[in-house]
């Protein structure tokens, strides 16, 4: 039965397009220029502009905090992720209309952050997806990507409002960077030392490379309001990590979503999507221009050029087809 119900949830996200995260999150973002011009103003909006996904049409609690209907026995569920994704475009409406029911919703989005926040060993807050999702997850489990876009949007609530719940909130998440998977937080390193934040834990360590980019930009933001040192550290640690990482996530005629086959033994790569390759592309121009690491720019040309590929489409959809009929 839990196989049929794994094949029944790929089935109805990926081809009938019904529920999951996939309806859910349907744009990799625009580059939000005024921005980048201004890295260092997050009332600006986030470095994506990601205001379409804030049409999603539902399910939403009685209080409005998007939930995400994922099919099967996984069913109904908050996904910490999401509520802080659909925040920032809620966000996003809000500078594009200002309309204050925009604002409203958006502090509703970050009260949940801080009413729901659970103290973690030894003292940090984090947001946990309370359900398993077969078969590599078990509840509860955690993630860095969370724990970035939390930040992100508890930032901008202190900065609109001058709540210090917002900033207390985002301080006991950030510690979640400081720490080692082994002692409850969301980092690893390899055996060179180069520091990884991971996006689901506890599972085999997947360097998911998405997951990776999206928490530097909440650390990034996090110094940015609060100077804290250490988070600038790990940042610039990040980045380095980064430049070593990256040609991995090359096979040649795309980038890989993560670096499973490394710890897995499995023969096959984790092909990105269509979809999360391009965000890659995104993702690389946003990280050159906060930081000028020329590889970055290099890598963003690179696998910006596979996207003129005419089997390019075709040939990543069959090997990820086949990578989550495996291993999904």
């Amino acid at each position: 039965m839990s196989h049929l119900d794994r094949y029944y949830r790929l089935w109805r996200t990926h081809v009938l397009q019904q529920g999951g995260v996939k309806k859910f999150w349907t744009t990799i973002g625009r580059l939000n220029e005024a921005r980048l011009k201004d890295p260092n103003d997050l009332l600006k909006g986030y470095f994506l502009d990601f205001s379409l996904d804030a049409q999603y049409p539902g399910p939403f609690d009685p209080q409005g905090v998007p939930m995400i209907d994922y099919g099967g026995a996984v069913g109904v569920q908050y996904n910490p992720w999401a509520v802080g994704h659909f925040a920032l475009a809620v966000f996003h409406k809000f500078l594009q209309t200002g309309d204050p029911r925009y604002h409203s919703w958006f502090l509703t989005l970050a009260d949940w952050f801080v009413t729901s926040r659970q103290l973690h060993p030894p003292n940090i807050i984090v947001w946990a997806y309370n359900f398993a999702y077969p078969p590599m997850l078990k509840a509860p489990w955690f993630s860095a990507l969370a724990q970035s876009v939390a930040i992100s949007v508890l930032l901008r609530s202190y900065l609109w409002t001058g709540n210090s719940k917002y900033l207390e909130t985002a301080q006991g998440a950030f510690q979640a960077f400081t720490l080692d998977i082994s002692e409850g937080g969301v980092s690893v390193r390899d055996s060179n030392n180069y520091l990884f934040f991971e996006e689901t834990i506890p599972v085999r360590i997947y360097h998911i490379l998405n997951g990776f980019i999206s928490s530097l930009w909440g650390i990034y933001e996090y110094h940015v309001v609060t100077q804290d040192h250490q988070a600038r550290m790990l940042f610039e640690e990040g980045l380095r990590s980064l430049e070593y990482y990256l040609p991995q996530y090359d096979i040649g005629w795309t980038s890989l979503y993560s670096l499973y086959h490394l710890n897995s033994g499995s023969r096959l790569k984790d092909v990105a999507s269509p979809f999360y390759h391009e965000f890659h592309v995104k993702q690389l121009d946003v990280l050159y221009r906060l930081s000028g690491c020329v590889l970055f720019a290099e890598y963003r040309q690179r696998w910006e050029s596979y996207l003129h590929s005419p089997l390019w489409r075709a040939r990543t959809l069959a090997a990820k087809a086949v990578f989550k009929l495996v291993h999904y």
